[in-house]
């Protein structure tokens, strides 16, 4: 980035160095955020539908090593490996031969796997946990594709990161990982804008995708799975104010795991995992839980606008209600005749 090189001047050249900068952009590499509450579980799909070998990189060495245990429960003990740099020198080799020879292997790591690295055959790089930079975050993803084939790099976002990285200046280096995430532009050009690079022709990024397939009236491959935080939505939109969340747990359970069958042939959902995905979304303001008469019942949090033949719909559906009301606001209001004080002592 700008702040770096110009950083790197003052350090090594007294601040005046003449530039030269290669290309920033990489082309073969594809962009996608994926948006979700619950992260373990989309990691573990993205496991079975993705190209492997793949990097799932992780923010901490706890998180890390828990992500390879749940892929090898999931997908055989060969599945996923993790590496950090907690490791012995010995372990680190051992593992770095694993993966290096590895056709279909996923390695879980943290930032210690990263420079130096040149495994040529990874097409899909996994962001567990966001970078503090968009240069921390090109770098890493820049792991995908060596071979020059078609690779993917796809950060997974939740909410708790969104707030996370709220709090850093809008002009910070920081805030550039949510200005990624949040962009419905092209998130190729926030990094390389981030970068100080030149603006480039979107060579694919799941928002620019997305635009080039309705322009095309074709279905996007990516929304053929549905996500499971839409599939929670949708179910609590249906049945609002019926359930409360301990309920909802026990109902989504074999919902949620029905589907993760049909995709990674085994059940990822527990009950922690639901609780955990309910609270990001309450928090987020996508679900609320209701008063008195629906104490503790859930409901969705969206506010439904009405198209105009939608309301006249409605009014035609409740005109009896309106044109009593009406009626007896006109009777209660009625301006009454004046009396004369001869007719007023005949009363």
């Amino acid at each position: 980035s700008p702040a770096v090189l110009k950083r790197v001047a003052e350090v090594l050249f007294n601040g005046e160095a003449h530039i030269v900068r290669s290309e920033s952009d990489r082309p073969n590499i594809r962009y996608y955020v994926k948006h979700t509450c619950a992260k373990k579980q989309e990691a573990l799909m993205l496991a079975r539908g993705e190209q492997r070998p793949m990097i799932i990189f992780c923010g901490t060495r706890a998180h890390a090593e828990d992500m390879a245990r749940e892929l090898t429960v999931c997908y055989g003990r060969d599945a996923a490996r993790f590496y950090h740099a907690g490791l012995e020198k010995k372990e680190k080799d051992e593992i770095e031969k694993w993966f290096f020879d590895s056709t279909d292997g996923v390695l879980c790591a943290t930032c210690a796997y990263g420079m130096g690295v040149d495994k040529h055959d990874i097409h899909t790089v996994v962001h567990l946990d966001a970078p503090e930079t968009a240069e921390a975050y090109i770098q890493e993803a820049g792991r995908a594709g060596r071979d020059g084939a078609p690779s993917k790099a796809i950060l997974l976002w939740s909410p708790e990161d969104s707030a996370r990285f709220a709090s850093s200046a809008e002009d910070g280096r920081k805030y550039e990982m949510k200005r990624f995430a949040e962009t419905t532009d092209c998130r190729r050009q926030v990094l390389l804008d981030a970068l100080g690079a030149e603006q480039a022709v979107c060579s694919g990024c799941d928002l620019c995708d997305a635009r080039r397939e309705i322009q095309q009236k074709k279905k996007c491959r990516t929304g053929k799975i549905e996500s499971s935080e839409n599939f929670v939505l949708r179910f609590i939109s249906r049945h609002k104010k019926r359930y409360s969340k301990i309920e909802l747990e026990g109902v989504l359970l074999p919902m949620l795991n029905e589907k993760s069958r049909a995709v990674c042939g085994r059940s990822i959902w527990e009950h922690s995992g639901i609780a955990d995905m309910l609270r990001q979304l309450e928090k987020a303001e996508r679900i609320r839980i209701c008063a008195w008469p629906w104490k503790n019942k859930v409901t969705a949090a969206q506010k439904i606008t009405l198209q105009k033949r939608d309301r006249h719909r409605a009014l035609r559906k409740n005109r009896p209600l309106y044109s009593l009301h009406s009626r007896l606001m006109r009777i209660r209001f009625r301006r009454l005749p004046l009396l004369t004080r001869e007719q007023q002592e005949q009363a």
